[in-house]
């Protein structure tokens, strides 16, 4: 039996009529699927990615923070941070003020696992915004931003 190849007609499918979120949600799928690829070829579980994003801009994090931060759930964070902590990529320490909390550090290890997979993010990104300009690319974000700030003043 053989398999359906769903990309093969994408290309040539009518978007016209496609609801705006449906585009959205399937850019974003498309996005998330070559990322997720792109963290199998390094070894990199689809998890960490967030979590050591969530790192790369301010370490000591809490990991009510890193869910906060991520949209991941709490046993979710919990079970990766554990891993990660096993293969080296982060630390926790304890929170001076708080001792029941943990502080979540990166290690070298976790940035340099980090930094090249941020460098295959910034390709990808790359690739999907060809043929913006920068004032599109700008408008774009803008528009995001609010989308985003409409959902989570909603929730």
């Amino acid at each position: 039996m053989s398999k359906c190849n769903h990309n093969a007609h994408e290309k040539h499918r009518p978007i016209e009529d496609k609801p705006t979120m449906f585009l959205v949600s399937e850019v974003s799928k498309l996005f998330h699927d070559r990322l997720r690829a792109l963290s199998d070829q390094m070894g990199i579980p689809d998890g960490y990615r967030h979590i050591l994003f969530s790192l790369k801009y301010g370490d000591g994090k809490t990991q009510c923070e890193i869910s906060q931060i991520t949209h991941l759930k709490a046993p979710t964070i919990s079970v990766a941070l554990q891993k990660m902590e096993a293969d080296g990529l982060i630390t926790r320490v304890s929170d001076e003020d708080d001792l029941r909390q943990s502080r979540i550090f990166i290690t070298e290890k976790g940035r340099e696992t980090m930094h090249k997979f941020h460098a295959n993010l910034v390709m990808t990104e790359e690739m999907v915004l060809s043929g913006l300009s920068d004032e599109e690319e700008q408008t774009l974000r803008e528009i995001l931003i609010k989308m985003r700030e409409n959902f989570i003043d909603n929730e």
